[in-house]
């Protein structure tokens, strides 16, 4: 008897993602499902690690006798420790990002500038149906637009990527803007918290996630994706027509400025820029109207740092004749030893 998990569909591919990063998911046995449910199976299975992934959707452990095996390709890991001795594995950072056709992965620099590194990228190559290029890290996150350098690695040389999520696809080019496939499961719980009939308004947009897939799930919606960087612009409009939404406009500039001209517009207000999603709850105010919610997404302390984000929320709002209510917050990912990434929505009156 095969042991799986049963979820509902709407959860499954996250699940799958989680169960995978811990070493759960039996990769030799088929995924099955029926009408409402997915049967993902799993191995070595820890219920109290399993239980942690539970998050805010609800699964069963079950056992089924009907497995059907599959054929699969030897895994990153298993290829990874053919090619490369101890002492250099340990150096490099678990798994990488997969965007579409590009893997990114963080290794130091004296591998990804060594025959090591071209061997790196090929496991990754090899081990995936998807994969043709990969990329390495080669400095941080910087400047007004929070863009990277990257180092090509292996396989065919591009920097522009090919992602889907959430039935949408993204085209961009990944030295040139910034994007994260770890908020894919952001972006699709606020699609699902917006409502038909809105206006919504989406700062720093980027090449327009938030905005087309808010659009996608609720086409009577009108959406206004603001975005200064031009790169970014320009593949948020290429990206506008590869998914076919007609409820976004574009908008090439700065935010503030923008909702200095469009007064009290919008009835939910997206601000996915964590390193200075603050600075801008005032213009966030003046374009929404005075009953909104709003989705803020910004760094704050580990501990006790989101009453103090929401405090401040609540001091600006009142500055500007409202009444602020925290709707929910919720961590999004560690940002450092100290930091975390949090999002926080509210709503004013």
């Amino acid at each position: 008897m095969q042991e799986y998990i049963k979820v509902r569909r709407t959860d499954a591919e996250r699940l799958r993602v989680a169960l995978l990063d811990i070493g759960a998911l039996s990769r030799g046995v088929r995924i099955l499902h029926d009408d409402s449910y997915v049967y993902i199976p799993v191995n070595n299975i820890d219920r109290q690690n399993i239980k942690k992934l539970g998050g805010d959707f609800d699964f069963e452990v079950t056992r089924r006798g009907d497995a059907i095996e599959r054929k699969v390709q030897q895994s990153y890991a298993e290829r990874l420790s053919s090619v490369l001795p101890k002492k250099d594995i340990d150096e490099i950072a678990g798994g990488y990002e997969a965007l579409g056709n590009i893997a990114i992965i963080e290794i130091p620099e004296r591998l990804y500038k060594s025959p090591k590194g071209k061997k790196i990228g090929e496991a990754i190559i090899e081990s995936s149906r998807t994969i043709r290029t990969v990329l390495a890290k080669a400095g941080p996150v910087s400047g007004r637009f929070r863009t990277r350098k990257f180092a090509f690695v292996a396989g065919k040389r591009t920097y522009v990527a090919s992602y889907r999520e959430n039935g949408c696809t993204f085209r961009f080019d990944v030295r040139k803007v910034f994007f994260s496939s770890k908020l894919s499961f952001e972006r699709k719980r606020i699609a699902k918290a917006a409502g038909d009939h809105e206006n919504i308004a989406v700062p720093f947009a980027g090449v327009g996630p938030f905005a087309i897939e808010i659009a996608k799930a609720h086409p009577t919606s009108r959406i206004v994706a603001i975005e200064l960087n031009k790169h970014a612009y320009g593949y948020m409009l290429e990206n506008i027509g590869i998914n076919k939404v007609g409820n976004v406009a574009p908008v090439l500039g700065d935010f503030a400025d923008f909702a200095e001209k469009n007064a009290a517009w919008a009835d939910r207000v997206v601000m996915p820029m964590p390193k200075a999603g603050l600075e801008f709850v005032v213009a966030a105010l003046h374009i929404a109207k005075q009953k909104a919610n709003f989705h803020l997404y910004t760094f704050c302390e580990a501990e006790g740092g989101t009453d103090k984000v929401f405090g401040e929320i609540e001091r600006i709002a009142a500055d500007h004749g409202r009444r602020a209510g925290l709707v929910s917050a919720r961590r999004v990912r560690n940002y450092s030893s100290s930091e975390i990434e949090v999002a926080i929505d509210f709503k004013t009156w």
